[in-house]
């Protein structure tokens, strides 16, 4: 956890550390990465907001810092209902905007400066990646408060989703907890990750890297599967004029679906080797893995003899 410090190089000798999974090196001094960075074989989460790197969104053509352009909404005009979770960069509340009788959600941020980086480039990164039915996106953000911390808006969502899985502890290190005697059905399975692929084909279109691609960044419906990633707090704006460096940085978050892919089976009795296989492939070389485009489209594909096919959520 290196964000919010005055790096501006990284050790040659990282280069070698060939069991490096996780890094976060957001809100720090660097204007430029070393090409090795993201071809470090294991590495699958990464952020990087907040560096003067001088690279431009890939969507706006902008450089990939500054407040985003959404609608505000005071802090005088919202009534808090509830604390509905927590992450690294902030709490979600549930609130109510004066003379709006539906909930909506509250993200304040926790501070200027969190593990993730900063709230102003984890707006940025919403932004850039827009509305889709699999990913939880603000439509505001928040002005006024009394600390001045800051904040969005964003649906609420429905009550019987929940976390997927709980984040790492002390023992698993980078791998999440999930609940004990945890059985997923071939179907749900299936549709759990076609959903996360959806979502994460639609940032990558977007020019936007994910950088925390983990189960406890997941809301799930238990009855059918249907999932939102959420989080965009470790998320990077992609270089707009780099097609290999960007290619790059986008086969981390495949590295981690195929984590994802793998701890899913884990929980699941159904033999899947295409899922196996699909997995294995997310889990390549950097350059070998496939794109997350071509993850969805094989995941739309039956995947056991005589299934059905999953629900299309969105992409």
């Amino acid at each position: 956890m290196l964000a919010g410090n005055r790096l501006s190089a990284l050790p040659e000798t990282l280069a070698g550390a060939q069991q490096l999974e996780l890094i976060r090196l957001s809100a720090n001094r660097f204007t430029a990465l070393p090409e090795w960075l993201a071809e470090l074989p294991v590495l699958a989460w990464l952020a990087l907001s907040g560096n003067p790197l001088g690279w431009t969104s890939q969507v706006t053509g902008a450089v990939a810092t500054g407040a985003p352009d959404l609608p505000t909404v005071s802090w005088k005009d919202l009534t808090l209902d509830g604390l509905l979770g927590e992450g690294a960069s902030g709490h979600i509340h549930r609130v109510y905007l004066a003379g709006d009788k539906q909930p909506q959600a509250l993200k304040l941020f926790k501070g200027s400066v969190t593990s993730d980086g900063l709230p102003e480039h984890e707006l940025a990164a919403c932004v850039a990646a827009g509305p889709h039915p699999a990913l939880c996106t603000p439509h505001a953000t928040l002005v006024g408060h009394p600390q001045g911390l800051a904040g969005m808006l964003l649906p609420l969502v429905p009550p019987d989703f929940v976390n997927l899985a709980g984040p790492p502890s002390l023992d698993s290190c980078t791998r999440d907890v999930y609940a004990p005697g945890l059985q997923l059905e071939a179907p749900v399975l299936l549709q759990i990750a076609l959903s996360v692929a959806a979502a994460v084909a639609h940032l990558h279109a977007r020019g936007v890297m994910h950088g925390d691609l983990y189960a406890h960044n997941i809301l799930w419906q238990l009855s059918t599967g249907q999932a939102m990633l959420s989080d965009l707090g470790a998320a990077t704006l992609l270089p707009a004029g780099s097609r290999s460096g960007s290619a790059a940085m986008k086969a981390l978050d495949v590295r981690a679906f195929g984590h994802l892919l793998n701890e899913l089976l884990a929980h699941c009795a159904t033999p899947l080797p295409k899922v196996v296989e699909m997995a294995h492939q997310c889990q390549a070389p950097a350059y070998e893995r496939p794109t997350m485009e071509e993850v969805l489209t094989a995941l739309r594909q039956p995947l056991v003899p005589g299934a059905p096919l999953p629900q299309q959520h969105g992409g």
